[in-house]
């Protein structure tokens, strides 16, 4: 079987996960030399906003932003055949520092 890296084209379609249990599909295309992604969500067609898209290791990395949720993430996909996608996907969220007595004044009034 050639490599896929061999075939850039076979990124081109629309993806979704394998077990089809996430609404977010992925539509990939190729416009002369420069990739286009588009991020939405097919149930209720909420468009994802799609930055930093650039081709790297094989594959395609990208950011999302999710309007109505304001998620963020990191995406890097790459194929492993024509009909088969391999997906690294890193959600990008802000923590911040909480005391230990904090933590369990919470826990002693949720009940746990």
């Amino acid at each position: 079987m050639k490599r896929a890296t061999q075939h850039p084209e076979w990124l081109c379609g629309i993806w979704e996960t394998e077990d089809r249990d996430s609404r977010v599909a992925f539509e990939v295309s190729k416009a002369g030399s420069k990739w286009l992604v588009r991020a939405y969500n097919h149930h209720d067609r909420e468009e994802f906003v799609v930055s930093k898209l650039r081709q790297v290791r094989g594959g395609l990395a990208f950011e999302t932003f999710v309007p109505s949720t304001n998620w963020r993430t990191k995406n890097f996909i790459k194929c492993l055949g024509p009909g088969e996608l391999y997906q690294e996907l890193t959600l990008i969220e802000r923590w911040t520092r909480v005391s230990a007595d904090e933590l369990g004044r919470r826990k002693h009034h949720s009940g746990k």
